[in-house]
C-alpha cells in the first residue's frame, strides 16, 4: 500500500498532459483511473480496519480504567491492574490521552486523508476527458478545421 507522499509524487507525474500525444492521453485515462481507484480502495479498507481496532481498544481501555478486566485478560495483554478509582470523566480523560489509542486514531485519520486525496485525483481524472476535448477543439480552431 502506497503512502500519501508516494501517491502525490505519482500524481505529480501523471497529471501532466503531453499535448503532442493527445490520443494516447485520452486512451490512458482508464489506466490512471484504475491505478488511483486501487489506492482509494486500499486506504478505505485500511481506514475501516483502523476504526475497528480503535473501537476494540477503546472498549478494552474503558474496562481497564474502570477496573473491570480480570487477571487472565490483563496477563494476556501484558498490562498491570489499574488501581485508581475514577469517575466517568476521569476514565474518558485517561482514554483520550492513551498513546496506543491515539496511534490508532492517527492511523485512521491518515488513511482518511489518503482517501480524500485519491477522491480528488479521481475527480480530476473525470474532468480530464473534457479538458482534452477542449484542447483538441482549440487546436482544430487554430488550424482552421
Amino acid at each position: 500500500m502506497l503512502k500519501l507522499e508516494n501517491i502525490l509524487e505519482e500524481w505529480t507525474k501523471d497529471c501532466n498532459i503531453d499535448e503532442a500525444r493527445l490520443s494516447s492521453e485520452i486512451v490512458g485515462i482508464p489506466k490512471l483511473h484504475a491505478k488511483y481507484i486501487r489506492h482509494l480502495n486500499d486506504h478505505k479498507l485500511a481506514s475501516i480496519k483502523a476504526k475497528i481496532d480503535y473501537d476494540k481498544l477503546k472498549n478494552l481501555l474503558t474496562e481497564y480504567y474502570n477496573g473491570n478486566l480480570d487477571k487472565e485478560t490483563l496477563d494476556e495483554l501484558g498490562w498491570e491492574q489499574f488501581d485508581l478509582k475514577l469517575m466517568k470523566s476521569g476514565v474518558e480523560r485517561y482514554i483520550n490521552s492513551d498513546e496506543r489509542l491515539n496511534k490508532l486514531l492517527y492511523k485512521k485519520s491518515y488513511h482518511d486523508q489518503v482517501v480524500s486525496t485519491c477522491e480528488q485525483i479521481l475527480n480530476e481524472l473525470k474532468n480530464r476527458t473534457w479538458q482534452l476535448k477542449t484542447v483538441v477543439d482549440y487546436n482544430k480552431f487554430l488550424s482552421g478545421s
